[in-house]
Formats: C-alpha cells, sequence, structure tokens
C-alpha cells in the first residue's frame, strides 16, 4: 500500500511539474511578446514625436511668416488724409480701406478718373 500510495504522489507530482513546466515556457513565450510590443511602441512614439515636433516648428515658422507679412502689410497701410498716387494722379484717402474691399482704379467710374484730386472711400 505505501509503495502505491508513493507512486500516486510520484505521478501527481510529475503531472504537476510538467504542468508548471508547460506555464512557464508560456510565460517565457508571452514575456518575449510583450517585449517586442514594448520595441515596437517606443519606437512608434518616438516616431510619433518627431513628427509632432516637426508639425510645430513648421507652425512656428508660419506664425513668424505671417507676423512678419502682417508687420509689412501694416507699414504699407495708408492713413486717413494721406495723399497718395492713383494711376499716377494724387488722391486723398477718406477713410481707411479694408484689406477687403480695396478700390482700385477699374472700380472707379470715368467722372472720377478725370478729378485732379481723387477722394478714395469705401
Amino acid at each position: 500500500k505505501m509503495v502505491k500510495a508513493l507512486e500516486e504522489k510520484n505521478s501527481f507530482l510529475d503531472s504537476n511539474n510538467k504542468e508548471l513546466a508547460h506555464d512557464l515556457e508560456n510565460s517565457k513565450y508571452n514575456i518575449k511578446n510583450l517585449e517586442d510590443h514594448l520595441l515596437f511602441m517606443e519606437e512608434k512614439i518616438s516616431n510619433e514625436n518627431k513628427e509632432l515636433n516637426l508639425q510645430r516648428y513648421l507652425l512656428i515658422q508660419d506664425k513668424e511668416h505671417s507676423n512678419e507679412e502682417k508687420n509689412e502689410l501694416e507699414k504699407k497701410e495708408k492713413k486717413v488724409g494721406e495723399i497718395v498716387l492713383v494711376n499716377g494722379r494724387p488722391a486723398v484717402i477718406k477713410k481707411r480701406i479694408s484689406h477687403k474691399q480695396t478700390l482700385t482704379v477699374s472700380d472707379m467710374s470715368d467722372g472720377q478718373k478725370g478729378r485732379k484730386l481723387k477722394t478714395i472711400t469705401t
């Protein structure tokens, strides 16, 4: 009886040992997959950070360029009462002309074109 009980216990321990060995192999495989995934995610995040930094740099450049253009336009903007030449003839700025409503010579009537001193209004 004792031998039989020891054999059963030995069989149980062998079976348990095989299960644990199998679980260990599965765990090693899962760890390897997780490490590979971690490396992939680190590379992906690194690439996304590079792309974001590039986009941030380009946005800053665009903003600086826009500010420079705005400053240049403000310098060129005519003031009320200023005398300017339109088609080679003097004209007085009566009202500030918005960028969207700029009056061109072709917009003027023939009567406006013939006057010596023109008034530009919007």
